[in-house]
């Protein structure tokens, strides 16, 4: 006789509002203009040929079986491709960040590799739906596709409180930091680990708390804002992830030795400042170009 077995499934009002958009089987993406751009989350299932995939200056290559994310806005292109074929779920909502977090997944993450099943299932789905199920046959292969990347990217509970936790925690934070609900709380309902283990492996891998790095964050932030020029203070808070005005004034002259507007009128005058404004968010000059992994 087998055992039972019983799972408790926490709340799910993290995932409740997430809407897909789109579900297509597509075959003749000589016929698309490239690049390609979705308003919304894109998952990609590559179901036959070949190709090089390109978001921005990354390369990576795609064949049968790769599976992989693109950004609401983000720009792509299949380059040297040959008999491509694939399926793609297009979803935003609410509640897409909160699904994603786990996955630790920016915009230039190496797809994945050997899902061949997992493509065939969708292509296999896509092509069964109806007008009357489409609904909700797209949002059932969206979460069963997300839960199996779960499983590759966290295989079991010794790895995942290892780096590869660690990875993807600090890349939320990284992607998240202006976001002001960001806080280790947070953190511990999207990864299930408690605050006091996320902050330990926090200061243990970076040297210091977890409120302390995401500030660092949020100050440098609000420096490239008011170097450029544009904005109110107030919206310069809000931009670097606080609420309150006043709080960032406080945090921000504790950080800098000046208040806001003191930093704003100083950088029309210091040289370094101004040429930072250069390439600063919102400036009018060019910026910087940013690292991507390859």
């Amino acid at each position: 006789m087998q055992d039972s077995v019983c799972h408790f499934v926490p709340p799910a009002a993290a995932y409740a509002r997430v809407e897909t958009l789109r579900f297509v089987y597509e075959t003749e993406l000589f016929r698309l203009h490239q690049p390609l751009r979705q308003a919304g989350y894109c998952l990609f299932l590559i179901e036959g040929g070949t190709a090089t995939l390109a978001r921005g200056r990354a390369r990576h290559p795609v064949g049968r079986g790769s599976v992989f994310l693109s950004f609401p806005s983000q720009e792509l292109s299949f380059l040297d491709h040959r008999e491509l074929t694939y399926t793609y779920i297009v979803f935003d909502g609410e509640g897409a960040t909160g699904m994603l977090a786990p996955l630790g997944l920016s915009p230039t993450s190496p797809p994945y590799e050997g899902l061949a099943p997992l493509c065939a299932y969708a292509l296999e789905r896509c092509r069964e739906a109806i007008p009357q199920n489409i609904a909700l046959v797209s949002e059932s292969v969206l979460l069963y596709v997300l839960a199996r990347l779960y499983e590759v990217s966290l295989p079991s509970a010794p790895a995942r409180s290892s780096r590869n936790l660690y990875g993807a925690v600090l890349d939320c934070v990284e992607r998240r930091f202006t976001d002001p609900d960001l806080s280790l709380a947070e953190l511990g309902r999207l990864y299930s680990y408690s605050e006091k283990y996320l902050s330990a492996l926090f200061k243990k891998n970076t040297g210091v708390g977890f409120s302390a790095y995401l500030t660092e964050l949020r100050i440098a932030r609000a420096r490239e804002l008011l170097a450029a020029g544009d904005g109110s203070v107030a919206d310069v808070a809000r931009d670097s992830g606080f609420r309150d005005p006043l709080y960032f004034s406080r945090v921000f002259r504790s950080a800098t030795g000046m208040s806001p507007s003191e930093y704003r009128k100083r950088a029309e005058h210091d040289p370094v400042i101004a040429f930072t404004k250069r390439f600063a968010v919102g400036g009018k000059g060019p910026r910087a170009p940013k690292e991507e992994m390859v």
